[in-house]
């Protein structure tokens, strides 16, 4: 068995509040007497003296059992710890580098959950830390890690910490580190978020020459990326990455994509299939014209919402009503022929095109009125 230790020594000052606690205990109320109310004698037999009665003691083996469930109860509160169950390797400074870009937003929670976990244990240890992260700030200035310092005071840094809407750049936490290293010995802590930019390699290298690394990674956090495709028939199209360490563990899976309105109503839900192995899926939303002019974002379904998975659109993605007008006697776009088969070609990929007369009334959806004489 290693050592023993609290991680809230302070709650064990209670323990000096037994001997009031004991005194309490034993000092219980008379208990109640019952006192007889005749209908006509109801002021005969009612006892006027002055009699004291003693409050019963509790027993003393009640007393100590309640006791010590006090003394459980306020080692409890002090957080014990026996052996020495660390998750910090090595000995002297504790280097903390988060990938805090856009791939981490999808467990960002747990991400939080274990930095605090190394530095109250790097606190227990009296260990210092150094805090970096690898998403360039949001000013544009240069990435830099903090100042070796207490443990403690890293939590209120960490709690401010969010994810980054950008990629991660590796190659600028080198650099970072190479300008201001770690005094002495020190150990590294990595929180990655499983993607690749280039530098990963070169980065643990890095990290590992300090004197020891340790990588942590959530294999089962979904890292997804929504990147906007050519429109296919007319519809909304996206593509769907995945994050993936290899074919053999990449299992099939559905994905949903969704187009929604500026008052966040789904207009449309459409299912992408991902293979097995695969690490992308491209599809689209099929909505008539007059809907798909009221998306204004395409998002995915599942998962932690972030700036990864979603896609905001402007006027540039809707399809225009637009009314093609022979000057002639035929409306039939001839091929090769007609002066509307031309204009007809060449405004289908971005508009809907519909046929009329010079004489049919203009409609509110109508954005353009191409007449050809």
């Amino acid at each position: 068995m290693g050592g023993f230790a609290f991680t809230a020594p302070l709650a064990l000052l209670l323990l000096l509040a037994l001997p009031a606690m004991w005194w309490l205990l034993q000092v219980i109320p008379p208990a109640a007497r019952r006192v007889p109310f005749p209908a006509v004698r109801f002021l005969r037999g009612l006892e006027t003296g002055t009699t004291q009665h003693e409050a019963a003691r509790i027993p003393w083996g009640l007393l100590l059992l309640r006791l010590v469930v006090a003394v459980l109860v306020i080692v409890a509160m002090a957080h014990p710890i026996v052996g020495d169950q660390s998750n910090l390797e090595g000995h002297g400074t504790v280097v903390l580098a988060i990938d805090d870009g856009w791939a981490a937003a999808a467990d960002w929670a747990a991400r939080r959950a274990v930095t605090l976990e190394l530095l109250n244990e790097a606190e227990r240890t009296a260990r210092p830390v150094m805090l970096l992260t690898t998403a360039p700030p949001a000013d544009g200035g240069v990435l830099a890690a903090t100042s070796v310092m207490r443990a403690g005071s890293l939590k209120s840094i960490v709690w401010s910490l969010n994810p980054k809407p950008w990629p991660v750049d590796r190659g600028a936490a080198i650099s970072a580190l190479n300008h201001a290293p770690p005094q002495g010995s020190a150990h590294a802590v990595w929180l990655a978020d499983g993607v690749e930019d280039g530098h990963a390699a070169a980065f643990a290298a890095r990290l590992q020459r300090l004197g020891g690394l340790t990588v942590v990674h959530n294999d089962k956090a979904a890292v997804r990326l929504l990147l906007p495709a050519p429109p296919m028939a007319g519809d909304l199209g996206a593509m769907v990455h995945r994050a993936v360490s290899g074919k053999d563990t990449a299992l099939a899976e559905v994905v949903f994509l969704r187009a929604l309105d500026e008052t966040g109503h789904v207009l449309a839900r459409q299912a992408l299939p991902l293979a097995a192995g695969s690490s992308v899926v491209q599809g689209a939303v099929p909505l008539p014209a007059t809907l798909r002019n009221q998306v204004v974002r395409l998002d995915l379904e599942e998962g932690a919402a972030s700036a990864a998975t979603v896609i905001l659109l402007d006027a540039r993605w809707g399809r225009r009503m637009v009314r093609l007008v022979s000057g002639t006697s035929s409306q039939a776009a001839v091929p090769l022929v007609s002066d509307l088969y031309y204009l007809e070609r060449a405004l289908e990929p971005m508009a809907e095109v519909q046929h009329g007369t010079i004489a049919d009334p203009l409609s509110g959806d109508l954005s353009t009125l191409v007449l050809a004489d």
